[in-house]
């Protein structure tokens, strides 16, 4: 694809065009952590990219060694943290789109990286990619809609396991829970990836199970939803939870610990990796 225009909304965030695709970087190394002007220029983009007559479509890749790693550790505790837009803020920008957003996943996509993923229409993956929700890991549950959109995706089930667990699945087993639409080999925004890329522009935006489960015509896929209520992306669950949690001083320390990578021993139990 030939590059037509540039843009970079914020310092961690590029923006460009190719051949009416929006094509958004996320270029916050080491892991394209999630903090605020990832949060600020991704929020832009899309919004630019969705008022743009040319744009047919957009696709989300990070730079470096994966797509995104979640949460940006750096600005814990401070103003940045929590300042607007809000992760579940950019997600539902993503979700209510009206041109289709195609999440191109390399290396990983954890915790918020895997949330923001969900949000999208698509996912296409790397086979070796890693996905999951390791948030357990540090006390905390996932706070940016994976406990509602996962087990829209995969059942509540698969979902409570991944979400329980804290381990991450391959690209090729993603795919065949569901998580993602098709798996790639080499560069995201290769050859190979290009063809699942011009299928998903030409279905346009999908809808999630919430948007349009009456167009599911499954029995078994019917039940499962109905134990599942609606969600819109606007009230998180879980993100209370991960509040309170983030409070606690035990989930501080063992926050510090995940991010010097030394052993932590949680009270009543034993060190997590």
């Amino acid at each position: 694809m030939s590059t037509s225009q540039q843009h970079q909304p914020s310092p961690t965030v590029r923006y460009e065009v190719r051949d009416g695709v929006a094509v958004i970087r996320l270029a916050n190394p080491p892991v394209n952590g999630l903090g605020d002007t990832v949060r600020a220029g991704l929020d832009s983009a899309v919004a630019r990219a969705a008022a743009d007559d040319h744009i047919r479509a957009v696709i989300i890749v990070g730079e470096g060694k994966g797509f995104c790693g979640g949460a940006d550790l750096r600005q814990f505790g401070t103003p940045a943290a929590t300042a607007d837009p809000t992760l579940p803020d950019v997600l539902t920008t993503i979700t209510h789109s009206p041109k289709p957003v195609i999440a191109a996943i390399h290396g990983y996509a954890l915790g918020g990286g895997l949330e923001l993923a969900l949000a999208c229409h698509y996912r296409i993956t790397h086979r070796d990619a890693k996905l999951g929700l390791p948030e357990v890991n540090v006390g905390l549950i996932p706070g940016g809609g994976g406990t509602q959109r996962l087990p829209r995706l995969i059942g509540a089930a698969a979902a409570l396991r991944m979400i329980q667990q804290g381990t991450p699945v391959s690209g090729t087993r993603a795919a065949e829970l569901g998580i993602a639409d098709d798996c790639f080999d080499g560069d995201p925004l290769g050859e190979r990836s290009a063809t699942s890329r011009t299928y998903t522009v030409e279905r346009g935006p999908r809808h999630h199970y919430s948007h349009n489960s009456s167009t599911l015509v499954e029995p078994a896929s019917s039940l499962r939803l109905q134990r599942v209520p609606s969600f819109d992306g606007r009230a998180e669950p879980g993100s209370s939870a991960t509040a309170r949690s983030a409070a606690a001083r035990s989930w501080r320390t063992a926050c510090s610990a995940a991010s010097d990578r030394w052993p932590y021993n949680w009270p009543g139990g034993a060190a997590r990796p």
